[in-house]
C-alpha cells in the first residue's frame, strides 16, 4: 500500500469518469433500433404470453406471420394491433356491463328487488 493513497477516492474518481464518458457517448448516439419482426419467443415476451399461447395465436390465424425459409416471424405492428383490439373489446364489455347494471337498477320500482319481488322490511 502506498502511503497517502486513498483507494476509495481513486475508485470513486474512476467510476465518475467512466459514467461521464458513457453519458457523452450515449448523448451523441442514435436511439437503439428495435427489430420490427420478432420470433415467436420474442413475440411471447413482447405481449407477456407464453410461447405456446403465441403459437396457438399463429396457428389459429389470430396474428399474421411472415415466413422466411423455415422461420416464422411476427410483425410488431400486428402485435400492437392485436393489443389495441383486445384492449378495446375489454373496455367495451366492461362499459356494457356497467351500463346494464345501471339501467336495471334504474328500472327497478321502489320497494321491489331486481326480480320484481317485494322487499322485506323488518
Amino acid at each position: 500500500m502506498i502511503p497517502g493513497l486513498n483507494i476509495d477516492a481513486l475508485l470513486d474518481a474512476l467510476a465518475d469518469k467512466v459514467a461521464q464518458r458513457l453519458r457523452e457517448d450515449s448523448a451523441g448516439s442514435v436511439t437503439a433500433v428495435r427489430p420490427r419482426l420478432l420470433t415467436v419467443d420474442q413475440a411471447a415476451v413482447y405481449i407477456g404470453r407464453s410461447k405456446d399461447a403465441v403459437q396457438h395465436m399463429v396457428s389459429s390465424g389470430k396474428v399474421p406471420t411472415i415466413r422466411a425459409d423455415r422461420r416464422v416471424f411476427i410483425d410488431v405492428e400486428d402485435l400492437d394491433r392485436w393489443i389495441r383490439e383486445h384492449k378495446q373489446c375489454l373496455c367495451v364489455a366492461h362499459d356494457q356491463t356497467r351500463i346494464r347494471k345501471h339501467l336495471s337498477a334504474a328500472e327497478t320500482p321502489a320497494g321491489r328487488n331486481r326480480h320484481g319481488a317485494a322487499d322485506v322490511v323488518d
